[in-house]
């Protein structure tokens, strides 16, 4: 084998195991102790006498409530007093119920904290709730419960007095962090973001995503969010109404999660009049076509990784192919088959190239140890070899460089894609976007590595035949905690690329 060849492999295993420090899979971890927190927070205690200074609420009273319970379509919601926040958002999650929202206080949609709010009215597709602020102003918050997930909510002063009234600057909050499903509590903290989407400050058409780090921001927003692997918190707040937006740093658990707050300036209310402001919010799964449908860029927010087009394209691909399969499993493999048609031509061309230099072998070791002591000359003498026989030493590299994106943009894809979370492919394969439970995959994809192995001839080079020897044993076990999805698609190519090279051998012996 060239030398050439064996670095591209070599690197190219470097650049695996580097992915494999990276995006290590976490361990499993009992649930119960991190499930448990949400649940002390999301019954609050009534607010105590007195707690909302100032005159009382110009809507009839209404008793106080400690928190109301909204069942949806897609979860169950608490709306705590204080604030008038969302407390416990509850997703019915395919692998067992999820509480998305923890921290020792959550406090999505909070404002003003210190007042309790009394709950006017609960209808299927609406909740209002009041309070009275210190200054006077009656202060009003609906949420509005649609089909599609994305909810509103309405904020309204009015100022119910004889004279004008300032109410002072306020602000309204994301979620403290995000959880997600229980095998991946250990690795959330690492996952977990501060995002937002915001107008181009000179092509108002056009949109920026950025992630946020703390710190404060003045931007035309579209929407602000924080969000981890498969779920997302959103806020849109309307079209240049916020004074600032600041990423807060929180504490849970020992380590540091993002909130964001948006920030609203002080407002003047001359007698009787109001104002109010229009909220969207979302949270909940990131689906893509659910999110993209909105038409607000919510689908940016699924990470496609560092080959973000090549990722799109793919995870579409595997869409469309499991309209035809009905299995994300026969549709990894569908789209495996496709991609080595693709890179056929060039698959053809390096194993051409393979074979003629296989042939080279006993001239390069010639001009080797002749000129042993003049790297310089055997470099020449190499490349002049290379040009009399028409052999490129780097044309076996390409579909091995080839792989490096598309292995990538896959990795990202089944393990950010919410549409194979918990996607089962059959048998013991309960989930494609999860490790091999048993591991039978990974130890196939090694047993077809190795066979490739013994089917090429030996490298003239010692070392690099030790080195092949071992690569199939070091990429089983890089591979062990993979997505199953994953090792799959590398199973199945490896399988077609050992049909190919017994088929390309035996017609070059024929020849």
């Amino acid at each position: 084998m060239d030398k050439n060849l064996f670095l591209a492999i070599f690197l190219s295993l470097a650049v695996y195991i580097g992915w494999t420090l990276l995006f290590r899979p976490p361990s499993p971890e009992p649930a119960a102790g991190k499930a448990s927190a949400p649940q002390s927070s999301t019954a609050a205690s009534p607010a105590p006498a007195g707690t909302a200074q100032g005159p009382p609420p110009a809507a009839p009273p209404a008793a106080a409530v400690p928190s109301l319970e909204k069942i949806l379509p897609e979860a169950k919601i608490i709306v705590a007093a204080q604030g008038a926040r969302i407390s416990s958002f509850q997703f019915p999650d395919v692998l067992g119920s999820i509480e998305l929202l923890h921290g020792k206080n959550p406090s999505f949609l909070s404002t003003w904290d210190d007042l309790s709010f009394r709950l006017l009215s609960d209808e299927p597709s609406r909740s209002r709730f009041a309070a009275a602020h210190p200054s006077g102003i009656r202060l009003e918050k609906t949420f509005t419960w649609n089909a599609d997930g994305v909810h509103g909510l309405s904020v309204t002063a009015a100022n119910p007095l004889g004279s004008a009234v300032e109410l002072p600057a306020w602000s309204i909050y994301s979620s403290q962090g995000l959880d997600t499903v229980a095998s991946e509590h250990k690795e959330n903290k690492s996952l977990l973001r501060a995002i937002a989407l915001y107008r181009h400050p000179l092509k108002s058409e056009k949109s920026v995503f950025k992630k946020l780090s703390p710190g404060a921001y003045q931007e035309n927003w579209r929407w602000v969010a924080v969000d981890n692997r498969y779920f997302l918190a959103a806020i849109m707040p309307p079209p240049r109404s916020l004074s600032g937006v600041e990423v807060l740093e929180t504490q849970y658990d020992g380590h540091e999660e993002p909130q964001i707050r948006l920030d609203i300036a002080k407002t003047s209310l001359q007698p009787h009049a109001s104002k109010t402001w229009e909220f969207k919010f979302y949270i909940g799964p990131k689906r893509y076509h659910s999110l993209k449908s909105q038409d607000i860029g919510l689908e940016q927010a699924v990470d496609f990784g560092f080959f973000n087009a090549i990722g799109r394209v793919a995870f579409l691909a595997l869409l469309k192919l499991h309209s035809v399969c009905g299995n994300f499993g026969w549709a990894i493999i569908a789209l495996t088959i496709l991609i080595q048609l693709l890179t056929l031509p060039l698959t053809l061309k390096s194993s051409k190239s393979m074979m003629a230099l296989k042939k080279l072998q006993p001239k390069i070791q010639s001009i080797q140890a002749k000129f042993k002591d003049d790297p310089n000359r055997m470099n020449v003498e190499m490349m002049q070899l290379y040009k009399t026989s028409g052999t490129n030493p780097l044309g076996g590299c390409l579909p091995i460089l080839l792989q490096i994106p598309i292995f990538y943009a896959l990795f990202t894809t089944l393990r950010n894609a919410w549409d194979l979370h918990g996607a089962p492919f059959g048998l013991w394969i309960k989930d494609l976007s999860a490790h091999d439970p048993y591991y039978i995959l990974p130890i196939a994809m090694g047993g077809v590595m190795f066979i490739q192995q013994k089917a090429n001839p030996a490298a003239g080079d010692p070392m690099q035949a030790k080195m092949m020897m071992w690569m199939p044993v070091i990429f089983t076990f890089m591979f062990l905690n993979f997505p199953a999805g994953l090792v799959l698609y590398w199973l199945t190519s490896s399988v077609i690329n050992l049909g190919q090279q017994l088929i390309l051998q035996r017609a070059a012996r024929e020849e």
